[in-house]
């Protein structure tokens, strides 16, 4: 069974490969780099059965992209794998950019997460997040948590994140955390720089960059096609409004029992979650969160295909 990794990069791979097939797309540099270090090994981690479905779905895709930007038959396209390019604030995976356009793609393999940034007592969450400098309670939370933390690890010897229990790993860590970070979106989305903090957050989510979201279901082999369009000029013409204010903040129980879920509700008909977990097996000063839009409004442009 390949891992959601391998997955991920051999759907990202196969898109790049079938686009420059459909599109006689090049690739620069970079992410030729990528192909031979990345991708293509990720690619052949696969199993036939997936390696299929991946074109199966690739190619709907392309085929896609080109009924709604025609542009991109035109000639002349350039493909980039967009972290392998350097696209620090573009959450795309893949950019299609020709003749003075360009237009992105963010996969998704049978999951929705759309960022996984970590938490720790030297990350600067809220200048990250929120465009503010983050406040000194928040700080000292945080770093009297993990300091906490890792105390107890050291008087019990535990050195793996699985040695502890759901229990200990909620008294210790998700609670705290959660606690603390939603008490700090609240302080902020609440207060004088409120509307341009939720602007900011939601810009840190979804990048500076309008961009298409392709998730697809290999189990049901379906494809569900969403368009990030906030400047108006992507193929629907269906231009996204962004939220302005923040209507609720709520710490919620995961499926285990652990409070290690932020359920976050804006106006204008967005909502996120976020999921707190375990980045790594080791014990770290650090977690990561998984973060996905739950909610976006009810008039956004999406469209279902089958593969």
């Amino acid at each position: 069974m390949s891992t959601s990794t391998d997955r991920g990069y051999g759907f990202e791979y196969t898109n790049i490969q079938e686009g420059m097939t459909i599109l006689n797309g090049t690739v620069g540099p970079e992410t030729q780099t990528w192909i031979q270090r990345t991708g293509n090994p990720k690619y052949n981690s696969l199993s036939v059965n997936e390696q299929q479905a991946m074109i199966r779905a690739a190619r709907t895709i392309i085929n896609f992209l080109t009924e709604y930007e025609p542009w991109l038959l035109n000639g002349g396209i350039e493909i980039a794998q967009v972290k392998a390019a350097g696209g620090s604030t573009d959450v795309s995976d893949v950019r299609f950019t020709g003749l003075g356009q360009s237009v992105g793609l963010s996969l998704k393999s049978n999951h929705d997460a759309v960022r996984h940034p970590r938490v720790s007592p030297t990350i600067d969450i809220a200048h990250q997040w929120l465009g503010v400098n983050t406040d000194q309670r928040y700080l000292g939370e945080v770093a009297e948590i993990f300091n906490n933390f890792t105390s107890f690890c050291e008087f019990n010897n535990v050195e793996r994140f699985n040695q502890l229990s759901n229990e200990q790993k909620k008294n210790l860590l998700y609670s705290p955390i959660t606690a603390c970070f939603s008490d700090l979106l609240l302080r902020v989305f609440n207060g004088p720089a409120g509307p341009d903090a939720v602007a900011h957050f939601l810009r840190y989510l979804i990048g500076d960059r309008d961009f298409y979201k392709a998730k697809a279901d290999f189990n049901r082999g379906e494809l569900l096609i969403e368009a990030y369009d906030f400047s108006g000029t992507m193929g629907p013409r269906h231009r996204l409004r962004m939220p302005t204010r923040c209507l609720e903040v709520i710490v919620e129980p995961g499926p285990t029992g652990l409070y290690n879920y932020i359920n976050i509700t804006f106006d204008r008909g967005w909502e996120v979650k976020m999921r707190l977990h375990t980045a790594r097996t080791a014990i770290e000063n650090s977690l990561k969160w998984d973060v996905q839009f739950v909610g976006t409004p009810r008039d956004a442009w999406n469209t279902r295909i089958r593969f």
